[in-house]
């Protein structure tokens, strides 16, 4: 049962508040409470009362999950990215806290390279929320997220937007043999030695470095695999 009480007192451990109606104060752990002062009035789910009876056993916590799971449904729904802290890592992946629920990111979604995942822990990252499922006792979810998705996303709305014969700037991330692997925004280009200039070029690393920027022709776009491909014979 939900109900609106006054923070009335606070002891080392807990808050008590008066709640109209009840026949005693309401006791909830102080750490649920942080954001609140004595005198304010809070809405907090009752959930019970102590062994002895002297006082009713309220939470803000449960209050907070009720609401904060039906944002992450929202944001499930829509596809929005959203805020959460990498707990711990876990077999498989991390585990991770967004809105007062866990939920775990795998490996395969998380874009963390596997010797940097200590790293990451205690940090606040974006997410998108991959599934949720209802657990088998029907009252918790199963959330999994990812940070993958969030890249899908961006090479999405980046790739809708070029059309053949943009010119684009783009960051070498690769030299090889037969061409320049690059980088468009976030996503994947690449060069072929033949559009590269009028002339024969022999050897590519002559020319071109990792981390140049140049810019370039779009000759073709693969849907399938948002792959871009161009030209740079155009004397820029």
């Amino acid at each position: 049962v939900r109900a609106t009480g006054i923070i009335a007192q606070r002891d080392r451990n807990f808050a008590y508040l008066d709640v109209q109606g009840q026949p005693t104060s309401v006791r909830v752990r102080n750490e649920e409470l942080l954001a609140y002062n004595i005198g304010d009035e809070v809405e907090i789910l009752l959930v019970g009362e102590t062994e002895d009876g002297e006082f009713i056993i309220g939470s803000r916590r449960r209050i907070d999950m009720e609401d904060n799971l039906k944002k992450l449904e929202e944001a499930f729904e829509k596809k929005e990215i959203i805020t959460g802290k990498i707990v711990k890592r876990i077999k498989g992946g991390y585990m991770v806290e967004a809105m007062f629920h866990q939920g775990f990111l795998p490996n395969s979604l998380s874009e963390i390279n596997m010797k940097d995942g200590d790293n990451f822990i205690g940090k606040e990252v974006q997410l998108m929320i991959k599934d949720i499922q209802t657990e088998k006792d029907k009252k918790t979810k199963k959330i999994t997220f990812s940070r993958k998705d969030i890249t899908l996303q961006k090479e999405e709305q980046e790739f809708s937007q070029l059309k053949v014969g943009d010119v684009v700037e783009a960051e070498v991330t690769d030299v090889l043999d037969f061409g320049l692997s690059v980088k468009i925004g976030h996503l994947r280009g690449f060069v072929h030695i033949s559009e590269i200039s009028w002339k024969k070029l022999e050897k590519l690393t002559d020319e071109y470095k990792k981390g140049d920027i140049i810019k370039g022709e779009i000759i073709s776009l693969e849907a399938e695999k948002k792959n871009i491909f161009c030209q740079l014979k155009l004397g820029f």
